[in-house]
């Protein structure tokens, strides 16, 4: 395989410059890498916005999950509501005092697209896209299969 393609599938380079981009949001609000994902992910979730939601994603594993949680409700960024359908379900709801940090990570990432994507055209961004999910479907399909073999 191409070592640049390499490069785009392991993602290696594009999270420690994540990482750098979010290191001040770190010791500003007292939070972890797992607290500012879930964050983002509750932002951009709609109904999805559930732990196992969060875990389906293969990013964290449910006990790191669970702790980030823990954290983010004591520090008030986030409420737990009970399904009105389903008692065992439990939703994950950011509250106002999440504001000010979610409007920080949508700008991070605006910038962040910026950079990773200058120089590309509309079109070869969404020729990514597609190759990307085609990707991911391939990956998923290799796991699933891989699981129950």
């Amino acid at each position: 395989m191409e070592q640049s393609v390499e490069v785009l599938l392991y993602g290696s380079k594009f999270r420690k410059l994540y990482e750098k981009q979010i290191l001040d949001m770190f010791g500003d609000y007292h939070l972890k890498k797992i607290d500012v994902e879930i964050l983002y992910f509750l932002h951009c979730s709609g109904n999805n916005n559930t732990s196992k939601d969060i875990v389906h994603l293969n990013m964290f594993t449910k006990g790191h999950i669970s702790q980030s949680v823990d954290r983010m409700e004591k520090q008030n960024l986030i409420s737990l509501v009970q399904d009105g359908n389903d008692r065992r379900c439990t939703h994950l709801v950011l509250t106002k005092e999440a504001d000010d940090i979610i409007r920080r990570i949508v700008l991070l990432r605006e910038r962040l697209r910026k950079v990773i994507f200058n120089g590309l055209t509309e079109q070869e961004i969404e020729e990514l896209a597609s190759v990307s999910k085609k990707i991911e479907k391939n990956i998923n399909d290799a796991l699933w299969t891989a699981e129950y073999e």
